[in-house]
């Protein structure tokens, strides 16, 4: 397996998404297995990804309750922005109702993501993308909720909110979301409510293949009718995906004190939001004796159904004007749409243009703004698989390879590094990118154990010269005490023969003493020598120091 998180070994990968890839691994400090979840390489083209992606795992992780997958650890490696997340074997909702679980295994997990989500929602904090994949089984049977944070970390910071997009998958989403308005905790439990919906029936309340027209479905159409035989729940759930957030549940303890009240037996009146449309009940003929008795209140009962005739005229001539406009409000959507895509293309176009211009001037990344991976990765926003863009990201960060392998070879560390860096900005996952890390620094180390045996050997040959510079010092010191002696004795009155012989001696030290000056200047000059390079190479050593401090990018 290529991906590489220091302290963590992968086993193998459990799933893989637009956003992210999940790994189960062993986290080997405490012999755990985890769930690893490492984003997407491309997100890293917002430069901020990182620092509002660890903020809101930071956050997350401070939210400890039963019904929420705990966080153990986060980072940065590589460029790869990874989270590490309690490992649940059990498969999500989406699976286990494909495999077939009960009514009762289903509001026990629609309960337990309510608690969580009631927990979350009193520090502060809104999910935005609850869903079936993101319910998940503990081996117990417990509910727990996965993936806080990471939606707003991906689109924080960005121009989605201000293009009408908005933060949430579009067949859970609550109308409010759709709108791209500001949320509360209650746009989770619409997505709850349909959750609970699907599970229930077997099938999502709005479905279409075209996203735009389910959010104005979640915006204008009532929520549809469970089955006959599951009529009973319809309370929950028109409370739970009410239109407006004002007639919508907020807390788990609404949820279940309806839910207990179902299951007891009582009967609940259909909520004044609630907006489906009720089946008609049979018709009854009506004895003549009613009428006898009761003229006047059964008068008034058929003037009030006629009202509610006329009224249910008007209703369905609304609605067949809504069904007119919500069409035409998707027809218009569509030509959006599809004048979006060309505008979408030519962007993209000239996106390409620009970065090839770029790089033919060499401006791979540099200046900022104006550079051909710039354009390339936001080719890539536009188009995440184009063949043109991934290409010229490669054929840049080739480019650094080579002006980094080029600076190692002359032994210009910061260069190289430089080069590298500049690299890693391009194509953060690169292996090749990698690799030459590794060599550099390891070259690093190999000179840093070199100097250290060049500064051990200078020190020994400094050690050596300094005891023969003693001892010519000394040597020196003992010829001018004979020269001394020597002119001690000619001043004492000694006679011509033992003057010739003092004046022979005195000569013959004199010579040595010439020698041992020459030699001694030669030694002081030796030292100066060692005392040079040792400083040169420490100077070096500092500057070496200063690039391994330079963690790998």
């Amino acid at each position: 397996m290529s991906i590489e998180i220091p302290g963590y070994r992968m086993i193998k990968e459990l799933g893989s998404g637009g956003m992210a890839t999940v790994y189960l691994a062993l986290q080997e400090s405490v012999n755990r297995e985890v769930a690893l979840k490492i984003m997407a390489p491309a997100l890293a083209a917002d430069r901020d990804f990182s620092e509002r992606f660890l903020k809101e795992a930071k956050i997350v992780a401070e939210l400890q309750h039963p019904n929420i997958v705990g966080v153990f650890d986060m980072g940065v490696y590589n460029h790869l922005n990874y989270i590490v997340m309690e490992y649940v074997d059990a498969g999500d909702l989406k699976d286990n109702l494909e495999k077939g679980i009960s009514s009762e295994q289903i509001f026990s997990s629609v309960l337990d993501v309510a608690e969580a989500l009631s927990y979350a929602h009193g520090k502060g904090y809104v999910h935005r993308d609850v869903k079936s994949e993101n319910i998940l089984f503990r081996s117990n049977g417990s509910a727990v909720l996965s993936d806080f944070g990471i939606a707003k970390a991906v689109v924080s910071g960005t121009k989605m909110t201000g293009t009408g997009m908005s933060i949430g998958t579009p067949h859970y989403m609550s109308p409010e979301q759709a709108r791209g308005q500001s949320l509360d905790g209650r746009a989770d439990f619409y997505s709850l409510g349909i959750v609970l919906y699907e599970a229930l029936a077997g099938v999502k309340p709005y479905d279409s293949e075209d996203t735009f027209a389910i959010g104005l479905m979640h915006i204008n159409e009532p929520i549809p009718l469970l089955p006959e035989n599951l009529s009973h729940y319809q309370p929950l759930i028109d409370n739970l995906c009410a239109k407006s957030p004002d007639n919508r549940y907020s807390h788990v303890n609404q949820v279940r004190k309806d839910f207990d009240a179902i299951n007891a037996g009582q009967r609940f009146k259909r909520p004044k939001h609630a907006t489906h449309v009720l089946k008609a009940h049979n018709k009854k003929s009506v004895s003549p004796l009613v009428w006898g008795i009761g003229g006047s209140i059964c008068a008034a009962a058929f003037v009030t159904a006629l009202y509610f005739y006329e009224e249910a005229k008007k209703t369905k001539a609304r609605a067949n004007s809504a069904m007119v406009s919500s069409q035409a409000r998707i027809e218009s959507l569509e030509a959006s749409k599809n004048a979006q895509e060309v505008e979408r293309k030519e962007e993209l176009a000239q996106l390409l243009t620009q970065a090839k211009e770029l790089l033919d001037k060499e401006n791979y990344v540099y200046p900022r703004g104006s550079n051909a991976a710039e354009k390339f990765k936001q080719a890539l926003l536009i188009s995440p698989v184009n063949e043109k863009a991934l290409s010229g990201l490669e054929k840049i960060a080739s480019i650094y390879i080579r002006k980094a392998e080029n600076s190692l070879s002359t032994g210009n560390y910061k260069s190289a590094f430089e080069n590298l860096e500049r690299g890693f900005t391009v194509l953060p996952g690169d292996a090749r990118l990698a690799e030459l890390n590794e060599k550099i620094f390891k070259k690093l180390g190999e000179e840093r154990a070199a100097y250290e045996k060049q500064i051990s050997d200078l020190r020994n040959l400094s050690r050596e010269e300094q005891e023969k510079y003693a001892q010519l010092e000394n040597e020196q010191k003992s010829i001018q005490s004979k020269l001394d002696e020597l002119r001690a004795i000619a001043d004492s009155g000694a006679d011509l023969a033992q003057i010739k012989e003092f004046q022979k001696q005195k000569f013959e030290l004199e010579q040595q003493l010439i020698t041992l000056n020459r030699e001694k200047n030669r030694q002081e000059g030796l030292l100066k020598q060692i005392r040079a390079e040792s400083d040169e190479l420490q100077k070096e050593e500092v500057e070496r120091k200063k690039l391994e401090r330079i963690p790998p990018p």
